[in-house]
């Protein structure tokens, strides 16, 4: 499982900042075009960084590293 979420981080980054607007349709469209993610997954993803913000998902990232729940029972 790989855990270093740095490059990730900054393909992210370089995401947001080609887009016009953070808008979370702008977001997922974004998402789905040039990163694989299905419509559903990524509106999702959207929708669950607005909801709990970095340092939720944080800890809920290394938590699910520690129990070795690579992929979530949603199958996203």
């Amino acid at each position: 499982m790989n855990t270093d979420i740095s490059l990730l981080t900054s393909e992210y980054q370089t995401l947001l900042s080609e887009l016009k607007s953070r808008s979370h349709d702008d977001i997922t469209d974004a998402l789905v075009a040039d990163h694989d993610w299905t419509e559903a997954g990524a509106s999702e993803l959207a929708m669950v960084v607005k909801n709990y913000g970095a340092f939720f998902l944080r800890n809920a990232a290394a938590l699910a590293i520690a129990t070795g729940q690579e992929d979530g029972d949603l199958s996203f």
